[in-house]
């Protein structure tokens, strides 16, 4: 049975290997089946676990900006209105990676794989301006040299608050 959709609710049901990704891009029209983007089982699985329908929406999108957490997800969009833009408009869906299980998604992007650019914004991690980041917040810097379509940016400190 084949069953188009652009459902994330059906989506983040569905066998993560069940599901092909129709994206408009500069060439056209063009689909990848996340059953042919190599992942090893191991993400595989992790991948299919943290799919829930809010990350499912990463299948449709145009624009996709990932960030670490709800409060992110929940404030970029007002914060960005606040300075005169609009995410909704803009066509960018926020996926929350709850916490930093970026690497369960980003396999699933690159050349002959989801092309829908992909901004990902996480803490450095750093305990002091120009200490180095952690070694989590380097390895996704990194990932901008094998992921065409990501760009990684991050603070350089985190702060914490304390009420």
């Amino acid at each position: 049975m084949i069953a188009s959709s652009h459902s994330p609710i059906l989506a983040s049901q569905a066998p993560i290997d069940s599901i092909v990704c129709v994206q408009e891009n500069e060439n056209g029209v063009s689909a990848v089946s996340a059953y042919v983007i190599e992942l090893d089982p191991q993400m595989k699985k992790r991948s299919q676990r943290f799919l829930d329908t809010t990350k499912a929406e990463l299948f449709f999108a145009r624009r996709i900006l990932m960030v670490e957490g709800i409060a992110e997800a929940l404030l970029l969009p007002v914060l960005t209105r606040v300075v005169g833009g609009d995410l909704k408009k803009s066509a960018v869906t926020i996926v929350n990676a709850d916490g930093l299980n970026f690497n369960s998604f980003l396999p699933l992007f690159g050349d002959d794989k989801i092309t829908a650019p992909v901004a990902l914004l996480a803490d450095g991690d750093a305990r002091k301006i120009d200490d180095p980041c952690s070694a989590t917040a380097a390895d996704l810097k990194a990932k901008e040299a094998e992921i065409p379509n990501l760009r990684v940016e991050r603070s350089e400190i985190t702060n914490v608050v304390y009420v």
